[in-house]
């Protein structure tokens, strides 16, 4: 899109906060058998790049499998109504599933995508604002500080935006 973009600030890693789950008693049992089959993922999302990754590693094209791209909510549905065969999600919507569904891991991000949260803003705006961006990052950086130290109540502020999941998942 030709976007003059500034990156200013990333998260930690975290390749198992994101995974390839399918039903317990699916008959899938390694990625290859995913060959045909339907897949809910979020496009652009970094489950779509963790799902291409992994189709790479097992031998398949993207072309390969039946894309269903759907939000968490409506992948989760599609998932438990069992309206595709395998759901690319992350958290806490993978724990969530995990939890209440009888799952199985086919791959998550661990040797195949680093699950990586970037912060980017316009170009023209850093220059002209970089006040504000260093006001961004020390809030980002004082916000994770907050929620390793104080998880349940993290957990509580979470949950109302992740759809009111549980505490215990978030």
């Amino acid at each position: 899109a030709q976007a003059r973009l500034t990156y200013f600030a990333q998260e930690a890693a975290s390749p198992s906060a994101q995974a390839i789950i399918v039903h317990k008693g699916s008959p899938v049992q390694k990625l290859s058998d995913l060959k045909g089959k339907k897949v809910a993922v979020t496009k652009a999302a970094g489950s779509h790049y963790l799902l291409i990754a992994a189709l790479k590693k097992a031998g398949l094209a993207f072309s390969d499998i039946q894309p269903a791209y759907l939000s968490p909510a409506d992948g989760r549905a599609a998932f438990e109504n069992n309206k595709v065969d395998a759901w690319v999600t992350w958290e806490p919507f993978l724990t969530s599933a995990q939890r209440q569904l009888p799952t199985r891991t086919l791959a998550d991000g661990k040797e195949l995508s680093s699950y990586k949260r970037y912060y980017l803003t316009g170009t023209n705006y850093a220059k002209d604002h970089p006040q504000v961006l260093s006001v961004v990052y020390e809030q980002l950086h004082s916000a994770g500080i907050w929620l390793k130290a104080n998880p349940r109540e993290a957990a509580q502020v979470l949950s109302p935006l992740w759809g009111n999941l549980d505490i215990q998942t978030v």
